[in-house]
């Protein structure tokens, strides 16, 4: 019951963040959004630009996630700032993380409306050394060798989408010990190009590097919530239309620790997912087709390489998608994983026009459902189907 209810908080926190403007603003600012049947309403919350308690809303929201918090509902949203941008950059900094920020939501469910923000929700960060495998507090320097200028250090780049872990994800208990962390964590990532970091944060704003997780233009990551000794997640790397792939992380909560590595998050292996019928998103589309399922494997690969490496790595041994923008599992079966391509790479299909819209172009892109034969145990194999070609008209 309290996994459905942190999911139904979830689902209206993202509903909210996409229904824009406070009552206050709410005759000013423009209509972004508008019902297509009398049986929907839709009522206007918060925008960029709109203060709650003397905090401003910043722009470009992404991720979100949302958990009961008393009476209250706490609701965690990521900005895509990039760290280029010239008015980003005037809040550059050489002693704290700056860029892409957390913004923390008081939401009443009494008032159905939110009545506080802290755009500081970020405390501190513990980022990864890859030169000394340890912990530091200042990220200069600590990147993989050769790493490109500008990565790697304060600056967070572009947090997209994100998901939040609900408080139980990470406990398992086990006879009579109990392994992991009780809390939420809420995870995101940088989507800057392949040098990217992955992220997962407490709900007192103390945050974690991922380094085990890998490097990638990063969409979410992914938590898989079957209950068992094994931490699974899987991240979605939305790169260029023949650069992205699905990455697994496989690892062991413990009892010892800070609270990322006790719940698992930093003493596992990395794997990358590969259909063997099908190295390429376009051999899928040609070769098996849509509403077909094929065996799915997942290949290990050193996440400890250079960037370079990493990825020359991850190329080699996955099946290359079409940006994979979005996933989630699904909260009727904690062993199907769904995920969104938002390219087909210039498939016929994908790309055909709508009749009903000739002169628009388009490219589908795909839904597709990751079936495992055990979550928790991930290595035992899955099944792959695309669900949705891109080419349906609707």
């Amino acid at each position: 019951m309290a996994k459905r209810r942190v999911l139904l908080a979830s689902i209206i926190a993202a509903l909210f963040a996409i229904q824009s403007v406070s009552s206050f603003a709410a005759n000013l600012a423009p209509t972004y959004l508008l019902p297509s049947s009398n049986a929907v309403s839709l009522k206007v919350l918060a925008t960029a630009g709109d203060r709650f308690a003397g905090t401003v809303i910043k722009g470009i929201p992404d991720g979100m996630g949302a958990h009961i918090n008393g009476h209250q509902m706490t609701v965690l949203s990521v900005f895509e700032h990039s760290t280029s941008s010239p008015f980003v950059k005037t809040g550059e900094s050489n002693s704290k993380p700056w860029g892409a920020s957390i913004t923390q939501f008081n939401f009443s469910p009494r008032l159905k409306a939110f009545t506080q923000a802290d755009n500081d929700f970020i405390k501190s960060i513990n980022f990864w050394n890859y030169s000394q495998g340890k912990w530091v507090t200042d990220p200069t320097g600590s990147g993989p060798a050769n790493s490109p200028a500008g990565t790697f250090g304060w600056g967070i780049n572009r947090f997209c989408s994100a998901n939040l872990a609900p408080a139980g994800t990470f406990l398992y208990k086990d006879g009579s010990s109990t392994l992991g962390y009780e809390g939420a964590l809420f995870f995101s990532g940088e989507e800057a190009g392949d040098a990217s970091r992955a992220f997962a944060f407490e709900m007192d704003g103390t945050g974690y590097q991922f380094p085990r997780m890998g490097m990638a233009s990063w969409e979410n990551l992914v938590t898989n919530p079957k209950p068992g000794k094994n931490t699974v997640v899987l991240g979605n790397e939305d790169g260029s239309a023949t650069n992205s792939h699905l990455h697994m992380y496989v690892g062991t909560k413990t009892s010892t620790g800070n609270a990322f590595e006790k719940a698992g998050l930093n003493n596992g292996k990395l794997y990358v997912l590969n259909v063997p019928a099908a190295p390429t998103d376009n051999v899928f589309r040609t070769s098996i087709g849509k509403n077909k399922t094929t065996p799915a494997t997942f290949k290990e690969v050193n996440w400890n390489q250079t960037v370079s490496d990493f990825d020359k790595s991850v190329t080699e041994a996955g099946t290359e998608f079409a940006r994979i923008e979005d996933g989630e599992w699904d909260p009727n079966n904690p062993n199907v994983f769904y995920f969104l391509t938002t390219e087909s790479n210039k498939d016929p299909i994908a790309t055909a026009p709508n009749p009903a819209t000739p002169s628009v172009s388009r490219d589908g892109g795909a839904l597709w459902r990751l079936t495992f034969k055990d979550a928790q145990n991930p290595l035992l194999g899955a099944e792959l189907e695309m669900l949705l070609n891109g080419g349906e008209n609707v």
